[in-house]
C-alpha cells in the first residue's frame, strides 16, 4: 500500500472542501462555521492547522489507535473462557451478573453479548412481534396481585419435575410469593396465600387464569359457581378476576419466563435438586435479590394492603369443605380410606346423615356436623386404582406393527388345500399356492 495515500471519511472530506474555500477567500469564517456546525473559534484553529499540515490536518489522529475505553484483552479472554466452561447456557445479561458476583469480573452485558456471539455461545433471538393493547399498571402496591403456576423442569433432570407458584404485584413487579410444589393444587395456593397474608396483609384483587382452582369451568347452572379458593377470597373480601387470555396477565407470564431462565441456573450453582431445599433457597433471600433487580416504583406510594384482623383465623378460612353421607354403620369414604364416626351422643349423628369433611391448607382434616366436631377412626384403606394417564399421553399415536401372514395361512392357502384334497382327479404337480385355475 502506498504511504502517501490519505484515507478520509465523508465528514472529513466536507471539512476539507470548506477549509479550502475559506483559505482561498471564497467564504468567510462565519459561513464556514455554519456549514460545519461548529463555532468560529474552532474554525480558526482548523484553518491554522490546514495551512500548516495541509489535508492531513482534517484527518483524526486517533484513527488506528486503541480506544481509551477498550477492555483488557486478557480479561475478556478469561471471562469468555469462564462462560464457555461454566455458564455456556446463560444469557448475556445473567452471565454478566454472575461474573460480577462470583468472579469479580465486571463486563457490560452488551460487550459480553458481542463476545458470546463471536464465540458462538449465544444466538440472537428474533421473536415475531404480536400486538396487544397495553394496560397501565395499577397505581398502588397491593392493588392487584397476579397469580399463576409455572410447571417446568426446574431441577434440570436432577430432581422431579414440579411447579412454581408465583405471586407478583402489578404496580411494582415485586414478587410477593414464590413456592415450589409437586402440582398446582388448591392447597398449594392456600399455603402460599397464608404466608403472603401474614407478611403483607390482604390485597384488593387477585388476577388469575381460568384454572379449575379459581372457577367452575362447567356450563351446568345447577352447581355452585365458586370454588374453595373463590369462597375463601369472598370471605376475606378479596376480588378474584379470571383472565380470558395469557396476554391479559402478561406481568406474571413474563416473570415466569424470566424465572424459567434464571432460577434453574441458580439452583444448579447452589447444588439444589429437591423441592424442600429449593423452597429454603427462595426464603433465604432470592426474592429480595430478584426484586432489587427488577422491581419498579409505584405511581402512588400508599399501600393498598389491608391489615389482617387479629380475630380472623386463616386456618379456618383457607379450607376445602366436602360433604359426605354416612352409611348405616356410620362410616364414610374420603381419599381412598374408610372412616368410622365415633359418638355416644343421641341424635348427634345417624345413618344417612350429611357430614362435612374439612381439609385445612396444611393438609389436615376433621369432620363436622352442624358446626360440631366429630371423632372418627380409620377402618381400612380402599385398593388403589389403576394409574390415570395424562391427556397428552393418550394423544400419542400408537405405532402399528404390520405382520405379513405366512403362505400356510388358511386365507392364503385355502385354494392349495382344496387342490390337495382333490388330487385324485388330476395332476397338481405344477400348481402353486393359491392357484386353482387348472383344476377341473
Amino acid at each position: 500500500m502506498r504511504s502517501d495515500l490519505i484515507a478520509m471519511t465523508p465528514k472529513e472530506i466536507q471539512r476539507l472542501e470548506v477549509l479550502q474555500r475559506l483559505a482561498a477567500g471564497v467564504i468567510r469564517q462565519r459561513q464556514a462555521a455554519a456549514e460545519l456546525k461548529i463555532c468560529v473559534r474552532q474554525v480558526k484553529r482548523a484553518l491554522r492547522a490546514y495551512r500548516q499540515d495541509g489535508a492531513t490536518a482534517v484527518v483524526s489522529r486517533r484513527r488506528g489507535r486503541p480506544g481509551n475505553r477498550r477492555r483488557d484483552p486478557d480479561l475478556l479472554a478469561r471471562a469468555i473462557a469462564i462462560v464457555r466452561e461454566q455458564y455456556a447456557d446463560f444469557g448475556p445479561t445473567l452471565a454478566s451478573e454472575t461474573l460480577a458476583e462470583r468472579h469479580d469480573i465486571w463486563i457490560d452485558r452488551e460487550t459480553l453479548r458481542g463476545l458470546m456471539i463471536r464465540e458462538h455461545l449465544w444466538k440472537s433471538k428474533r421473536r415475531k412481534a404480536a400486538y396487544h393493547p397495553p394496560r397501565q399498571r395499577r397505581a398502588r402496591f397491593g392493588e392487584l396481585i397476579q397469580i399463576d403456576g409455572s410447571p417446568h423442569d426446574w431441577f434440570e433432570q436432577r430432581g422431579p419435575r414440579c411447579t412454581l407458584l408465583v405471586f407478583i404485584d402489578d404496580a411494582t413487579s415485586q414478587l410477593v410469593g414464590l413456592r415450589f410444589c409437586k402440582i398446582e393444587t388448591t392447597f398449594a395456593y392456600f399455603q402460599l396465600a397464608h404466608d403472603y397474608f401474614n407478611r403483607c396483609g390482604l390485597p384488593e384483587t387477585f388476577y388469575s387464569d381460568r384454572h379449575g382452582i379459581f372457577r367452575i369451568n362447567n356450563n351446568d347452572k345447577t352447581i355452585s359457581d365458586s370454588t374453595a379458593f373463590g369462597e375463601a377470597m369472598d370471605f376475606l373480601n378479596i376480588e378474584l378476576i379470571c383472565a380470558n387470555s395469557p396476554q391479559a396477565k402478561g406481568r406474571v407470564e413474563r416473570v415466569n419466563r424470566t424465572l424459567q431462565d434464571r432460577l434453574p441456573k441458580e439452583l444448579r450453582l447452589a447444588g439444589i435438586s429437591s423441592i424442600k431445599d429449593a423452597n429454603r433457597f427462595i426464603d433465604d433471600g432470592y426474592i429480595d435479590r430478584h426484586n432489587a433487580r427488577f422491581a419498579v416504583e409505584p405511581r402512588d406510594c400508599n399501600n393498598a394492603h389491608r391489615a389482617l384482623d387479629p380475630n380472623i383465623d386463616l386456618n379456618s378460612i383457607l379450607i376445602r369443605k366436602e360433604q359426605r353421607k354416612l352409611t348405616k354403620d356410620l362410616t364414610f369414604s374420603f381419599e381412598r380410606k374408610i372412616y368410622h364416626v365415633l359418638t355416644t351422643e343421641r341424635r348427634a349423628v345417624f345413618p344417612h346423615a350429611l357430614i362435612d369433611v374439612i381439609t385445612t391448607h396444611d393438609g389436615e382434616f376433621h369432620v363436622e356436623r352442624q358446626g360440631r366436631r366429630l371423632d372418627f377412626e380409620i377402618v381400612r384403606e380402599r385398593p388403589k386404582l389403576a394409574p390415570i394417564l395424562d391427556a397428552k399421553e393418550l394423544d400419542q399415536p400408537t405405532t402399528r406393527i404390520y405382520k405379513k401372514p405366512p403362505l400356510t395361512h388358511p386365507w392364503k392357502s385355502r385354494g392349495l388345500f382344496q387342490a390337495l384334497g382333490k388330487a385324485h382327479e388330476g395332476d397338481i404337480s405344477n400348481l402353486q399356492a393359491g392357484d386353482i385355475t387348472d383344476l377341473r
